[in-house]
């Protein structure tokens, strides 16, 4: 993973333990993702959701176009419910960190992690401010599975 945040996070709960693993949703597995967004429109409750065989800690987030900027403005669920963001944000703040455009999709790190239950459902909402038809950004969530270790037999 590329994402490093300022704090070190702390460990798994006791019995668990953390495999580093990613979410990605794109265009190829979330079909809404494939169609261009029209100039002023909203793709609103976008499903992205998590495998049901373990709870996932989202540890940080990648929202970008391959390697260009997205000009969509994006919005965030979590699966408890809870908005990343209040209002629409350009998807580029996400990708770049708010700083000058690096090409290479950057994760921007969570200094609070995000727990989510085993299946649970991010939700995506899409708005294109742009004059011109867009196609939608490709999400990405990093983190950790936290599978429960099993007892070795004596």
């Amino acid at each position: 993973m590329s994402y490093r945040p300022q704090y070190a996070y702390p460990p798994s709960p006791r019995g668990t333990e953390g495999e580093t693993f990613h979410y990605s949703f794109d265009g190829t597995n979330t079909p809404v993702l494939a169609l261009t967004l029209a100039a002023g429109a909203q793709a609103n409750d976008i499903m992205l959701p998590l495998d049901p065989d373990a709870p996932f800690v989202c540890r940080g987030i990648r929202i970008a176009l391959g390697t260009a900027e997205s000009v969509c403005d994006v919005k965030l669920k979590t699966p408890s419910g809870d908005y990343l963001e209040t209002a629409f944000v350009p998807s580029s703040r996400w990708a770049f960190g708010g700083g000058a455009p690096v090409l290479g999709n950057l994760v921007v790190a969570l200094e609070a992690e995000v727990w989510c239950a085993a299946g649970g459902v991010w939700t995506l909402y899409l708005y294109n401010p742009a004059g011109a038809p867009v196609a939608p950004p490709a999400i990405t969530f990093f983190g950790i599975k936290e599978r429960f270790c099993q007892r070795r037999a004596a």
